[in-house]
């Protein structure tokens, strides 16, 4: 009896409810079937009503003690819903529940604030419809293996409102399984961190950028540099670093001043530019020193040939804020991929090296690393013009 009194404490309210009214229904039963095969008197009988209507009434107050609980318990999970309803509502995040196909089956206020769609515009749909077309096949590829081995990604992906505009999305996805393990819902929280996202972009721009000309500085040059030399091994192509120094350009700034110099060097910077393909990479490394990497250096655009066209730009006079014209040159020194022991460092020493031995040689010139010095084109410094005439 003992065992049996914990078992049923055991079991849920409706059930123990269940069997004390299939207890009462069964007794009253055999009562009923016992007296109509056994002659009783009519005290007897009237002692036999009385115990089943007070069971009957017994088994009233175990149901009214048994629904009173599950009233309770049905309040609490009412006030636990609202709750929910309202942080749901109420959070400044994002929420978007899938099922297990990715229709979407559920969207909070939050969402729509951040996306511009409403429920109605994204029920049944896949969460495809936010794509930018930004992210490549790849990423997506990434994504959902880091969500099928461990049931979440987190990451920031550039996603499209419903009025077009571009944003970046802050989106953490979770997968929901059910008892035996299999994914049945995806649960995405997102925000925008549009702001924060350009700031740092803005940041890391300054961080490798020359702030006057707006080029790679040398710490973004060493890593495409770098980047290159790999690429360079695995498919057996060239790669070529120019190391330009410019002549004349200390007088330009002694005799008209910082601020002349400045526009000297954002003008050359853009012919320097125009000398070069979109896939090559002109840095400033220096107050007038440029460096520039050449990928895949073979004829009809091979580093002489950049070269030759780089001074021969650079003999062109040019004019400054106060009207007057000044004239520079360049010596340069190239460097070519020779074998696995180059890196980035020893290929614009290299360079520099060379473009030193240029510069000794009367400048207006350009030499190879450890190469004969080259006929200068076009004429050397000396019969430039002098500045402002």
């Amino acid at each position: 009896m003992h065992n049996a009194n914990e078992f049923i404490k055991k079991l849920s309210p409706w059930r123990q409810l269940a069997i004390i009214v299939g207890v009462v229904f069964v007794t009253e039963m055999v009562i009923m079937t016992v007296l109509s095969h056994v002659s009783i008197t009519n005290e007897l009988m009237t002692d036999l009503i009385d115990a089943t209507l007070i069971s009957l009434v017994l088994a009233g107050f175990n149901v009214l003690y048994l629904i009173r609980p599950l009233k309770l318990v049905v309040k609490s999970l009412q006030e636990s819903e609202t709750k929910f309803r309202l942080v749901i509502d109420n959070t400044a995040e994002g929420i978007m529940l899938t099922d297990n196909k990715l229709k979407i089956t559920f969207v909070n206020p939050a969402f729509t604030e951040i996306t511009g769609y409403k429920p109605p515009d994204v029920l049944g749909r896949t969460p495809s419809i936010l794509s930018s077309g930004q992210q490549t096949a790849d990423f997506y590829r990434e994504m959902w293996q880091s969500i099928t081995n461990s049931g979440h990604w987190r990451g920031d992906i550039w996603n499209r409102r419903k009025d077009g505009e571009v944003y970046v999305q802050r989106l953490t996805i979770s997968t929901i399984y059910n008892e035996i393990g299999d994914p049945t819902n995806f649960i995405g929280m997102l925000s925008d961190v549009t702001i924060e996202k350009r700031a740092t972009l803005a940041m890391a721009h300054q961080a490798a950028h020359d702030p006057l000309t707006k080029l790679p500085n040398r710490m973004l040059l060493l890593d495409r540099l770098e980047s290159a030399i790999q690429k360079s091994r695995r498919e057996e192509s060239q790669i070529a670093v120019l190391f330009i120094d410019l002549d004349g350009f200390k007088a330009v700034n002694d005799t008209h001043g910082h601020l002349a110099g400045d526009c000297l060097l954002v003008e050359v910077t853009r012919r320097l530019s125009e000398c070069v393909r979109r896939s090559d990479t002109v840095a400033r490394i220096g107050g007038d020193e440029f460096v520039i990497m050449l990928l895949d250096s073979n004829a009809p655009h091979d580093p002489e040939t950049v070269s030759r066209r780089i001074l021969q730009s650079l003999v062109q006079p040019i004019s400054l804020d106060n009207d007057v014209n000044a004239f520079v040159g360049a010596s340069i020194g190239i460097a070519l991929l020779r074998g696995e022991q180059d890196t980035p460092d020893s290929l614009i020493a290299a360079a520099d090296t060379a473009m030193y031995k240029a510069k000794k040689s009367g400048k207006g010139r350009y030499h190879f690393a450890e190469s004969p010095i080259q006929p200068p084109c076009p004429p050397p410094l000396s019969s430039f013009p002098e500045s402002g005439q």
